[in-house]
C-alpha cells in the first residue's frame, strides 16, 4: 500500500493457498486441483444456460478437514461459512502450518465479502414464518441462523475461532475490489510490523434464483430478454468486471484463502513463498 512505508517495510510473502471453488465433482479445493483447472482452461461456471459458478459442498467436506468441529455447529453454518472453513484448512495445510498448535494465534484474520442477498435470507425466513406451526426448537433454530448468517463479520469470526486467534479480525466489503483491498491491508500490517502473519479469505455466495429474478426485472424495465441473456450467458464473457468490453457480470460462489507472512517468519520456519506482495492500488477504469 505504500504511504511512506517503502524504505522500512518488511517483505510480505504468500506461503499458502486454499480453495473452495467450482470444480470437477462439484468443488476445487487444493492447490493441485486449482493448477490443473486453470492450466487446462476448463470451465466449471456455466450451469443451466447461465454463466454462474456453483460449489457443491456439504458439512462432511468440512469434517474431513476439520474433524474437531461438532456436527451440531456445522448444521447451523451457512454455505459461505463452509466455503471459508474448507479454503482455510486447505491453505494452512499448503503452508505447512498446524492451526491446532497455536501457530496462528496472533495472525490477522481478514475476510473479503461482496454479495448481499445471503444476509437477507434469515430475516426473510423469520418474517415469513408461520408462527402457528413452528415448535420452540424450530423458532430457536431461526434465531441461531439469523445470528450466524446475518452478520457481515460472520466468516471472520468463525475462522478466528477455529485458529484460536487473538489478533485483528475484520471484514472488508467494498464490492468487486474487496479481496484486493483485504490483501493490501494484510500486506501493510505485515510491512509495518503490526503482525507477522495474516490469513486472507475472499468468500461469497449468491443465489442463482436471485440472479435470474434480477434478469427478469431488467427485462420488465425495457431490456430485451435476449440482450440480458447475452450479457449473462456464454463462455466468451470476459472475466473483467471493470472492463468496458465486458458484456455482463460473471457471478459465482466459493472462497479462496491466502496465508501471508513476513519473509523473516517464513524463512525462520523453512517455508518457501509462491509470490511477494509488492503493493495494492484498486481503481476503476
Amino acid at each position: 500500500m505504500g504511504h511512506g512505508t517503502a524504505r522500512t517495510a518488511r517483505d510480505t510473502l504468500i506461503t499458502g493457498m486454499g480453495f473452495c471453488l467450482p470444480g470437477p465433482g462439484g468443488m476445487c479445493a487444493d492447490r493441485g486441483q486449482f493448477w490443473d483447472v486453470i492450466s487446462t482452461g476448463r470451465s466449471f461456471v456455466e450451469q443451466d444456460g447461465v454463466f454462474f459458478g456453483r460449489v457443491r459442498v456439504a458439512p462432511a467436506d468440512v469434517t474431513r478437514r476439520i474433524p474437531e468441529l461438532p456436527a451440531k455447529m456445522l448444521r447451523h453454518y451457512a454455505p459461505w461459512h463452509l466455503y471459508g472453513l474448507i479454503s482455510l484448512a486447505e491453505a494452512c495445510a499448503d503452508a505447512g502450518i498446524d492451526r491446532r498448535s497455536g501457530a496462528l494465534a496472533d495472525a490477522a484474520v481478514i475476510v473479503a465479502r461482496n454479495g448481499g442477498d445471503c444476509w437477507a435470507t434469515p430475516y426473510l425466513d423469520i418474517l415469513t414464518a408461520d408462527t402457528d406451526r413452528l415448535s420452540v426448537e424450530e423458532i430457536n433454530e431461526l434465531g441461531v441462523r439469523m445470528a450466524l448468517w446475518g452478520i457481515p463479520m460472520d466468516v471472520a469470526s468463525v475462522q478466528a475461532g477455529l485458529i484460536g486467534g487473538t489478533g485483528p479480525a475484520f471484514t472488508v466489503s467494498c464490492g468487486c475490489v474487496s479481496s484486493s483491498v483485504a490483501i493490501g491491508r494484510a500486506h501493510r500490517m505485515i510491512a509495518q510490523g503490526d503482525v507477522d502473519v495474516a490469513v486472507v479469505t475472499g468468500v461469497d455466495h449468491y443465489s442463482l434464483d436471485w440472479l435470474l429474478k434480477y434478469i427478469r426485472l431488467n427485462a420488465a424495465a425495457g431490456y430485451t430478454m435476449d440482450a440480458m441473456r447475452d450479457a449473462y450467458t456464454g463462455t466468451t464473457a470476459l472475466m473483467r468486471p471493470y472492463d468496458r468490453r465486458t458484456p455482463g457480470s460473471n457471478m459465482g460462489n466459493g472462497a479462496v484463502t491466502l496465508v501471508l507472512e513476513s519473509r523473516e517468519r517464513a524463512e525462520a520456519r523453512g517455508a518457501g513463498g509462491y509470490a511477494r506482495v509488492l503493493d495494492e492500488r484498486p481503481r476503476r477504469s
